[in-house]
């Protein structure tokens, strides 16, 4: 997922799983936060709590998937300080983009 600035959140994320300790900056830090809808919180709910249950890798993971399928995500950029929006059904419900504060 890109801003609008041309902040590149896939990079970023890439980046600091080559490099967990730190980037250049010293700071591996991505101010994003998790997006449910309301109507979907009790089933992610329950699809974490089967993320957590699962007996092996290959279920873990594919209640990993399903419970993704939920998520969304809201991201500051770092760039252009624009709020970026990206729901788990952006497609249809036309709700992703960037947002900048009117001053």
């Amino acid at each position: 997922m890109d801003c609008v600035c041309g902040h590149s959140f896939a990079k970023e994320v890439l980046e600091r799983l080559r490099n967990p300790q730190g980037n250049e900056s010293g700071s591996n830090d991505c101010d994003g936060f998790l997006l449910v809808r309301n109507r979907d919180y009790q089933a992610f709910l329950a699809s974490e709590q089967r993320v957590l249950n699962a007996e092996s890798e290959s279920e873990r993971l594919r209640c990993v998937s399903e419970s993704a399928q939920y998520a969304g995500n809201v991201m500051v950029c770092p760039q252009c300080s624009r709020i970026v929006v990206a729901t788990a059904t952006s497609e249809e419900d036309g709700l992703s983009g960037s947002y900048r504060r009117e001053d």
